[in-house]
């Protein structure tokens, strides 16, 4: 009864064996569902009878509001919150009972471990007695319905900035160390929405959250995760209201989403600091495509980055009126190398910060041993496009560690983008289609990736050195268009076809030797008669006084030759 789904390098196994079980509806066990009585209990027996029954299915029926406490989920088990039906989370402090932190964080280990309050939907592989030594398994939470937080007008938002005011310090049992220094909460008793951790095959699709205390949906120490056609959403001001944490996970595609919420939109995380290099458990092999970013601080690596991350690529993503766009941030003190990061195909649409923002110094503090020093390292941004934004770069290394081997090809900023922000202790390059920061240096000598959907081609420069051109979806194909085209953002003012693959770029008297030339030069400069930009982007000519002004692809159905 199970499925596998499989994706680039990884392969993410879906498992639907809890429908063979039964399903337990929440109604049956008591469940009023009109948002008023709390159904807490109800939910809790229907839990308890699914997990006697070794799985199954927990369905909230549709045309229902279930107002409950936090509850635990289980392994093999489906969560079906159906059409037209709302779990409305609890506005109580007293109901988030306080659950050790993740063993990554500070103070998650010694005398007085710290303690965060357990989400609305709770699940942790360590307490489950149907997990196996390896954690939690096969949990799937599915809609179409709606998963609220009610983060707004529970108070929780405003407890942010004094954690010693209600709800966010009215849950019990607080353990001494709490009560002796609260600042072992880390962030308070603000609780996420949903946290999976220590599970594998995890599923969460067709479903919508909203106005999170805290963070949305935290996915910690999970293997094998499927995210697919997700709405998170929080109303403006939501304090850390992130969209998607990925924490110390690996295997997962997150797909076809959408989120608009008000701080880092989608986020890759692998543990804080000292805590998260002795857990050492990094994030990998990691897949975002054909999402929608909305409000948001950006899609994300970091700044948590400890136990490492590697092999993470964001693609296929649009962004609009989004507080920062692409983000990759950690600092001194949280160590950890991150490796191979692509970001490709994003556009970006009314950015309010900086399109672009790569930084190993997110917060400044003194420098630090070689162990906590982070590393950023072979980074590709691909196809990218940023309209309007506040600034258009923030590159930022350390001077005792550079950025390494980033690389950018076909980014383009746009008129209404400002200016860099800052430029420093980088290694970079960029093509020649880029548009380049000031601390990278640009080559024409970028290799066309063959196996890649975004297509290039080959060209000659005139020493006959061979360039690689980007031409968009073209798969390699040469045609004279595209040649001609790929010539003028190389400035030579010839372009020819040989072979009817190769292309060549150079003056005018080097390709007057080769075979089936088509020749064309910037309008500007076909004489004796100038080509006005009302006829078209290009001119070609034949002997020497002859001229033909208009679009590159009418002038190459011709066979044109201009001599000197």
């Amino acid at each position: 009864c199970c499925l596998f789904f499989c994706t680039l390098i990884f392969c993410v196994k879906v498992n639907n064996c809890a429908r063979e079980q039964n399903t337990f509806n929440v109604r049956d066990y008591g469940a009023v569902g009109n948002g008023v009585v709390y159904d807490t209990k109800a939910i809790r027996l229907a839990m308890k009878a699914l997990q006697q029954n070794g799985g199954g299915e927990l369905l909230f029926p549709p045309g229902y509001t279930f107002l409950t406490a936090p509850f635990n989920l289980s392994s093999h088990m489906i969560l079906t919150v159906s059409h037209n039906t709302t779990i409305l989370c609890s506005t109580r402090g007293e109901d988030y009972n306080l659950v050790q932190v993740l063993p990554w964080l500070p103070f998650s280990s010694g005398a007085a471990p710290g303690y965060w309050p357990q989400s609305c939907l709770y699940y942790d592989g360590g307490q489950d007695p149907r997990a196996t030594s390896e954690g939690g398994v096969n949990i799937t939470i599915q809609g179409p319905g709606l998963i609220d937080g009610q983060g707004e007008k529970a108070g929780w938002w405003k407890c942010a900035d004094s954690l010693l005011t209600p709800p966010c310090l009215t849950s019990p049992p607080y353990p001494a160390s709490i009560v002796a220094n609260k600042t072992n909460t880390l962030t308070g008793n603000r609780p996420h929405l949903i946290i999976i951790r220590n599970a594998s095959d995890v599923i969460m699709r067709n479903i919508s959250v909203h106005n999170t205390p805290n963070w949305n949906i935290h996915f910690a120490w999970v293997t094998n995760l499927h995210v697919h056609n997700v709405h998170a959403e929080n109303d403006p001001g939501g304090p850390n209201a992130d969209g998607l944490d990925i924490d110390c996970v690996q295997n997962a595609l997150v797909e076809d989403s959408y989120f608009n919420v008000d701080d880092d939109a989608l986020c890759v995380k692998s543990g804080r600091d000292w805590d998260g290099r002795q857990f050492g458990r990094p994030s990998r092999d990691i897949l975002f495509r054909n999402n929608y970013i909305g409000r948001g601080h950006g899609i994300t690596v970091g700044s948590e980055t400890s136990a490492s991350v590697f092999n993470v690529t964001f693609e296929n993503i649009t962004m609009v009126n989004t507080g920062t766009g692409v983000r990759m941030k950690t600092q001194r003190g949280r160590g950890g190398l991150v490796e191979n990061i692509t970001y490709r195909n994003i556009t970006m649409e009314t950015i309010q910060g900086q399109c672009i923002q790569v930084t190993l110094n997110y917060h400044v503090v003194p420098p630090t041993n070689k162990t906590a020093t982070p590393v950023f390292r072979n980074i590709l941004l691909e196809n990218i496009v940023c309209t309007k934004a506040g600034t258009s770069y923030f590159l930022d290394g350390l001077p005792e560690q550079f950025v390494e081997g980033l690389v950018l090809k076909n980014v383009t900023m746009g008129a209404a983008v400002g200016k860099e922000q800052a430029c420093e202790f980088v290694q970079c390059q960029c093509d020649i289609l880029s548009t380049c920061p000031s601390c990278c240096s640009s080559t024409n000598n970028l290799h066309c990736n063959k196996n890649a959907d975004i297509g290039c081609y080959d060209v000659t420069d005139r020493n006959n050195n061979p360039l690689d051109v980007y031409v968009g979806q073209l798969h390699d194909k040469v045609t004279l268009e595209n040649c001609a085209h790929a010539c003028q953002s190389l400035n030579f003012t010839g372009a020819g076809i040989e072979g009817g693959n190769h292309c060549f770029c150079g003056p005018q008297s080097n390709l007057s030797s080769r075979k089936a030339q088509h020749v064309l030069r910037p309008f500007n400069e076909c004489l004796p008669n100038n080509c006005s930009m009302s006829y078209g982007d290009g001119c070609a000519c034949t002997g020497n006084t002859s001229e033909h002004c208009g679009a590159i692809g009418r002038l190459l159905a011709y066979n044109y030759t201009c001599k000197k």
